[in-house]
């Protein structure tokens, strides 16, 4: 199965009008729960990224908690590899626990969806005093514009969507309702 597949069986892709956590709308949304709560099928997403994995000289894993921290999970189990999760705090992100890991690692970011490249970018300051950045890997690119990263970058599955700010949305202006998924309320 191609990753597209396997977002298709799983639910992941849905189309409508959706608010996306940065405020803006937009007609597609990823369930990402529906790959992320089914370990079988993360892995078997994962593996098409460890040819990209494989050429990376890295010691541990870093996602954002939870997403990332899920995938850095499974990754890590897979390839033996040692995880950190990164916490939302009120600027960011921040490494806060005790992983008994010795400082400074060369680290692999992941994370599940990238939209904006916030998330990622906030990873990647969070582990700026520990870690030497060696690459990047999410499961699914929905960026519009594409912003390089100083550093190799590799997404299981790219689809480019449009992305409206509220004033400027068409989906709104056409009256379809707006819909809030995941766990906003």
């Amino acid at each position: 199965m191609e990753p597209k597949e396997i977002l298709e069986k799983l639910g992941v892709l849905k189309k409508g009008h959706f608010l996306l956590t940065s405020g803006n709308h937009s007609d597609t949304y990823f369930e990402k729960y529906r790959i992320l709560s089914n370990p079988y099928y993360l892995h078997k997403l994962l593996e098409f990224s460890f040819d990209f994995i494989d050429k990376i000289d890295f010691d541990v894993i870093i996602g954002p908690f939870t997403g990332g921290a899920l995938i850095a999970e499974i990754l890590g189990l897979v390839k033996n590899k040692r995880t950190i999760f990164a916490e939302k705090d009120k600027e960011g992100f921040v490494i806060r626990r005790d992983f008994g890991i010795s400082y400074p690692v060369k680290a692999l970011i992941v994370d599940d969806v990238i939209t904006t490249g916030g998330s990622v970018k906030k990873v990647i300051s969070a582990a700026k005093d520990i870690a030497e950045i060696r690459g990047i890997l999410v499961l699914i690119d929905r960026r519009e514009e594409k912003e390089e990263f100083p550093y190799p970058f590799y997404s299981i599955y790219k689809e480019k969507v449009k992305i409206y700010s509220p004033s400027e949305c068409p989906l709104c202006k056409g009256n379809i309702p707006l819909l809030k998924p995941g766990g906003k309320t």
